[in-house]
Formats: structure tokens, C-alpha cells, sequence
């Protein structure tokens, strides 16, 4: 009987464990980040939002399979009152997905500030950022020779036979930006790991530290070419 409530607690305590999406290291933000980002409208953008709520919660199903289509801001901000009363009135949706509070009141904050693609201020970086050496703005041709190049357009180049976007394209990156930054830097799992690669093992082909930084920058510079 003894054993068998220990394997039970066991299995428990591994499923808690298994369920966490990715670890401290890869996600470095700390609560007074998020909860700056949660509660100041100012600073919430469409990647913010992205990030936080569409890309994890909404675009499993809303980016081919139903509709509508959110996956990028244009589409988002079309369908931004079919969003508030989804989420935040009824809340029916995300099905299966719910959001807490937080990310809720958020989504909130910005829909209510009109959706905007851009944060009207920016937080201000930590002192001992890797971003302070970045010459600002930060241009779209460093972005595409220092990142896309090196990393995404082996798959992501024009005419691919597996008919995913190029990103060869200014226009293109900059309509998936959101998405591109959840999958690099958020939750790493682009560029893909090795075929053979262990599930519960962080991602050896992500992007480096400089790298995400360098997209983080561009995108609170205004995505500028």
C-alpha cells in the first residue's frame, strides 16, 4: 500500500515537472518584469501580446485549421472585437486553453488601447542587459544578415517545397514577427533541433543569446528596413 502511494505521488510530481513548457534559463524574466508587462498598457505591442497569449493559447487552431486566421497583426487586428468578446466577455475561448488572470486582464489592456502594433513606451532595459552594446535602431538588413541568413532561410527561402513562408522577404518577417519571436525566443524551438534530439533537453540549434537580443531590439525599434 506504502508503495503504491509513493509511485502515485512520483508520477505526480513528474507530470507537474513534465508540463512546465520550457525552464528559468530559457525565459530569464522575472515576476516584476511580468508583471510590468501584465498591467502597464503603455508597454504592451502585438509581439508582447503574441507571446504571451495568441501564439501559446490561439494559433494552434486559429493559424490554418479554423477560423478566423491570427496569425499576423493585420488578421488580429481585423478580428480585434471578435477577440474581446470571445476571451474577454463570454470567455469561450481559447477552448481547453485558459488563461489566467493576468494574461487576461492584459489582452484587456491592449485590445482596449486600440491593438496597437507597437508599444507607445518602452520598459527600460536592465543595466546589465546584453542589448546595451546594440548600435540603436536596430535596421532590418543587420536582423536579416546577422539572424535570417545564418539561421531560418536554409527552410524559409522562396518557391520551398514545403510551402512555408520566406523569409527571405522584409514584409514577411515582419507580418510573422510575432510568431518568429515566440518559437526563437520565448519558447526555442526554432531553428528545429537534430531528428534525434531528447524531448526534455534544451534546443541545441536556438538562436544565441545576441541574437534574441538583437530581434528583441528591432521589434521595440519599430521593425524599421
Amino acid at each position: 500500500m506504502k508503495k503504491s502511494i509513493r509511485a502515485a505521488i512520483l508520477f505526480i510530481c513528474l507530470w507537474i515537472l513534465s508540463s512546465c513548457s520550457y525552464s528559468f534559463e530559457n525565459n530569464p524574466r522575472t515576476e516584476g518584469d511580468d508583471q510590468q508587462i501584465l498591467t502597464d498598457s503603455s508597454i504592451l505591442s502585438y509581439t508582447k501580446i503574441n507571446a504571451l497569449v495568441l501564439a501559446p493559447k490561439c494559433l494552434g487552431c486559429h493559424s490554418g485549421k479554423d477560423e478566423p486566421m491570427l496569425n499576423s497583426y493585420s488578421l488580429v487586428l481585423a478580428n480585434k472585437e471578435k477577440i474581446y468578446e470571445q476571451v474577454i466577455t463570454t470567455q469561450k475561448m481559447p477552448k481547453g486553453r485558459s488563461l489566467t488572470t493576468s494574461h487576461i486582464q492584459a489582452l484587456k489592456l491592449w485590445l482596449d488601447a486600440g491593438a496597437p502594433e507597437q508599444a507607445s513606451t518602452q520598459p527600460e532595459t536592465s543595466p546589465n542587459g546584453s542589448d546595451q552594446s546594440l548600435q540603436r535602431p536596430v535596421l532590418w538588413p543587420e536582423v536579416r544578415d546577422k539572424v535570417i541568413a545564418r539561421n531560418c532561410t536554409s527552410c524559409h527561402f522562396a518557391g520551398n517545397t514545403d510551402g512555408i513562408s520566406s523569409y527571405e522577404d522584409y514584409e514577411t518577417v515582419k507580418a510573422t514577427i510575432g510568431t518568429i519571436f515566440y518559437t526563437v525566443s520565448i519558447q526555442p524551438v526554432m531553428p528545429p533541433p537534430p531528428a534525434d534530439w531528447p524531448e526534455d533537453q534544451p534546443n541545441p540549434n536556438q538562436l544565441t543569446r545576441e541574437q534574441k537580443d538583437l530581434i528583441s531590439a528591432w521589434v521595440n525599434d519599430g521593425m524599421k528596413e
